[in-house]
């Protein structure tokens, strides 16, 4: 899995290897805007439906939690030090 940013949006990424290709594919498995990352849960319906439609597996959830958690810690410290400021 793979996150990424991009403009405003956070992409979630799957590569999975396809043999006629000889090369992995990349598949946006959840996106989200960026800004709401330090409102929303990681139960928010609207995460844990694109988890469901594109069939992540438990490790992939699990890992997928590991990020959004520990991403959303990161912003919501950033935005408690520019409101100190």
């Amino acid at each position: 899995m793979m996150y990424r940013q991009r403009g405003k949006m956070f992409n979630v990424i799957r590569t999975t290897y396809n043999p006629e290709k000889g090369r992995g594919e990349q598949k946006i498995v959840c996106s989200f805007k960026a800004a709401d990352i330090s409102i929303l849960d990681f139960s928010n319906s609207l995460i844990q439906h694109q988890i469901s439609k594109n069939e992540l597996n438990t490790e992939e959830v699990e890992e997928f939690k590991n990020w959004f958690e520990s991403t959303k810690e990161g912003v919501q410290k950033e935005l408690n030090k520019k409101e100190n400021e």
